[in-house]
């Protein structure tokens, strides 16, 4: 079976098959996405043809500070990297979110981080 086949659910990364179904599953029964939605009116979806707009939120609770916060998945291409981050290591969902805001996370999950082995150079150029 070739990607071409299924490519409204296929994107093609490279020489594999990217099968945003599956990841759609997988971050979302982790945790890492949930669902929310804005009224159509909402500036950012003008011509919404429904009452209300279904958005995915990436959760990035207590990462920066304590407490309830989420970045919005903007595209297809930002959940792929998400993706593939999230399957690389423990810490795919902070380092996504952290360059995402080109900001660090808090001293401590920073801390943990680096005792892992998950903090890199493109991490440590980031501002405070």
């Amino acid at each position: 079976m070739s990607c071409g086949e299924y490519e409204v659910f296929f994107k093609v990364y490279g020489e594999e098959c990217f099968n945003e179904e599956e990841a759609l599953s997988q971050l979302l029964h982790d945790g890492v996405l949930f669902c929310n939605y804005y009224d159509a009116r909402h500036p950012l979806y003008p011509d919404a043809d429904s009452n209300r707009t279904v958005v995915l939120f990436v959760n990035c609770n207590d990462l920066f500070e304590y407490g309830a916060d989420s970045e919005e998945l903007s595209s297809k291409e930002e959940l792929l990297s998400l993706y593939k981050l999230c399957n690389e290591n423990g810490y795919g969902l902070e380092k996504w979110v952290a360059l995402k805001r080109q900001y660090r996370p808090r001293p401590d999950v920073e801390q943990r981080m680096k005792e892992d082995g998950c903090w890199d150079e493109e991490l440590e150029k980031l501002s405070r």
